[in-house]
């Protein structure tokens, strides 16, 4: 079969003329192939970055709601989790010495990463036991880490998040702080009208 429509092909394309334009027309075709190829890629990529963008905000928004620190520390590990529909995520904070997960903890080794990123000043995210761990910075000073699995966000949004959620725990410090500042001075000028 193959060979009777090569041979229909060679009558047909008798001429050099009808040859090159066979070949133009086949150069063409893939040319053209691979252009749609790419472009196809490109608007894929496209559509996963506004999906990233999409859920980074979803997820500023959410502890932008959460009233104190403690109420986001909780909550945070599972926020993540949810956001970015992962299995498990982890929180440390070198302050508190403290570890919260979403799920059950997680290991050892992961546990013992997240204290030395919480601990040294230039930690570098890093990957292990299908974890990822990224240290939180709040300029160049850690403050703790976050881990989580699988290994799916990429570099550029696993940065962000560790950014954000980094942020969000100062924010809500700070704001606790000025606070219990503002209630000492009402508790003191009251004392002071009393007196």
């Amino acid at each position: 079969r193959a060979a009777h429509l090569v041979a229909h092909a060679h009558r047909v394309l008798a001429g050099g003329a009808e040859w090159v334009g066979m070949l133009s027309f086949v150069a063409c075709s893939i040319a053209a192939g691979r252009v749609s190829e790419r472009a196809r890629l490109q608007a894929q990529k496209a559509e996963q970055r506004r999906e990233e963008l999409e859920r980074l905000y979803t997820l500023a928004r959410e502890m932008m709601l959460r009233e104190d620190a403690a109420t986001l520390t909780r909550d945070l590990p599972a926020l993540i989790e949810r956001t970015f529909a992962l299995e498990c995520a982890a929180l440390y904070l070198r302050e508190q010495d403290q570890e919260w997960c979403s799920r059950e903890s997680v290991p050892r080794e992961v546990a013992a990463h997240m204290r030395g990123a919480a601990a040294q000043d230039g930690a570098e995210p890093a990957r292990l036991e299908e974890f990822e761990v990224q240290p939180l910075l709040v300029g160049a000073r850690p403050i703790g880490a976050i881990a989580w699995k699988p290994l799916v966000l990429s570099r550029e949004v696993a940065t962000a998040v560790s950014a954000q959620v980094a942020i969000a725990l100062t924010r809500a410090a700070a704001m606790e702080a000025n606070a219990r500042l503002e209630a000492a001075r009402a508790s003191e000028r009251l004392r002071a009208a009393l007196i």
